[in-house]
């Protein structure tokens, strides 16, 4: 083919190859269910879930009156993630589309395909930012934006479990410390369910698993991937499942997350505190939200629809790619753009603990 047919078929070989490959959620992104709505503002609602019991009435009674109103609802626009790279910069480009010469298959999808693990890079680099949106609400309850924006979607005092002896102390008693945050879930969450996930940083599991209780008692029993009902968690990323144990009457399943993320200030920065423990029930009530982005769409009745006559219009996606010519560096790029807020709907349904 020569550079006239490659550019054509551009386009459509690149999202081809682009959507052909596998994108799995990271382990603490699959506690959010995704979800996409059509502009740009999201409405955060988190809910604090009442378990109160009906009473019976007479027949003539109106029935008891309920007030809907213990929800929080706000509406912000979600940040924008938008990663660009030249493709005209990239070896190869010129010999493909600087001139009419005739151009091998082989080199032009090798070219191709390079253009197409660029662009899964830098999605990538995007899902990093929801891991860490979901690092922090279970950590800290709460977001803090470049953009300026700080959302604090106010967990209770009492979701942050103080050990009453820290795990470091062979006296500690941490089954009493996870049974205490699963009561603050279960009671004032009021979570109905019998199973726990219990997520650790890199210290706090060592210091469980060396504590001289856990030890001696074997609390802490093997269990397979396959035993556990949660196939969000077993196709996701990151998570190790270490074992089960018990913490009163509920069944906790053991995990770990050692993923981090580097910055342009720093490297290798853990997700999860070493020393931090994280705990949820085994079904969640929390969202990622995708808002609409801006988009350039060219107008092909136009005359000027190679330079002026584009039109600005919001595309609902959770990832827009976007292939354009900067007319003023005169350079063809790729943007990759996402707007995402991650919500704790069921907000009460988090309980954490620092260990030490």
């Amino acid at each position: 083919m020569n550079s006239t047919q490659a550019l054509g078929i551009f386009n459509n070989t690149l999202l081809r190859l682009y959507t052909e490959q596998a994108k799995a959620k990271t382990f603490l992104q699959s506690f959010f269910k995704e979800s996409i709505v059509d502009t740009k503002n999201v409405t955060i609602e988190t809910r604090r879930i009442l378990k109160t019991k009906a009473e019976d009435v007479s027949e003539d009674s109106e029935g008891n009156n309920n007030d809907v109103s213990k929800s929080t609802v706000k509406v912000y626009e979600p940040p924008l993630f938008h990663e660009t790279f030249s493709v005209s910069k990239m070896e190869g480009y010129d010999r493909i589309f600087g001139n009419n010469s005739f151009i091998t298959v082989n080199s032009y999808e090798n070219f191709i395909n390079k253009v197409a693990m660029k662009i899964a890079l830098l999605e990538n680099k995007i899902n990093e930012a929801k891991t860490y949106q979901a690092a922090e609400i279970f950590q800290n309850g709460k977001l803090i934006f470049q953009n300026g924006d700080n959302i604090n979607f106010r967990r209770k005092t009492a979701s942050f479990i103080t050990p009453s002896v820290l795990w470091t102390d062979p006296a500690a008693d941490p089954i009493k410390d996870i049974f205490d945050g699963i009561e603050f879930i279960h009671t004032t969450g009021k979570s109905n369910s019998s199973i726990y996930n219990v997520i650790m940083g890199q210290n706090a599991f060592q210091l469980f698993i060396k504590n001289p209780e856990i030890k001696e008692q074997a609390l802490l029993r093997k269990i397979n991937l396959l035993d556990i009902n949660m196939p969000e968690q077993i196709s996701s990323t990151g998570g190790t499942l270490h074992g089960s144990f018990s913490a009163g009457s509920y069944n906790c399943n053991l995990w770990t997350y050692n993923d981090y993320y580097d910055t342009t200030s720093a490297k290798g920065i853990k997700y999860i505190d070493p020393n931090a423990v994280i705990i949820l029930p085994e079904a969640t009530d929390f969202d990622c939200v995708h808002a609409a982005i801006a988009q350039l769409v060219k107008d092909p009745n136009s005359p000027l629809a190679d330079t002026m006559g584009n039109t600005i219009q919001t595309v609902a996606k959770p990832i827009v790619i976007y292939n354009y010519i900067d007319y003023y560096k005169i350079s063809q790029k790729i943007s990759v753009k996402s707007k995402f807020l991650s919500i704790p709907t069921a907000i009460d349904q988090i309980a954490s603990i620092k260990v030490a």
